[in-house]
């Protein structure tokens, strides 16, 4: 059997769906929750007026 480049290209494309679908089922994206959401804009809120703590002052603290 002699496989040409472009039966070659059509396996790989069907893999590739198949893959893609294989992801979705495997790793489903969830919506996030009104409560993180919140929690992420408070934080960049915080970020953003200065009000947090710096990685490195944690690790003297620890």
């Amino acid at each position: 059997m002699n496989a040409t480049m472009d039966d070659v290209l059509k396996e790989v494309k069907i893999l590739r769906e198949e893959i893609h679908e294989l992801k979705d089922l495997l790793i489903p994206e969830a919506e996030p929750e009104q409560e993180e959401i919140d929690a992420i804009e408070k934080g960049r809120a915080e970020y953003k007026k200065g009000e947090y703590v710096r990685l490195s002052e944690l690790k003297n603290v620890i």
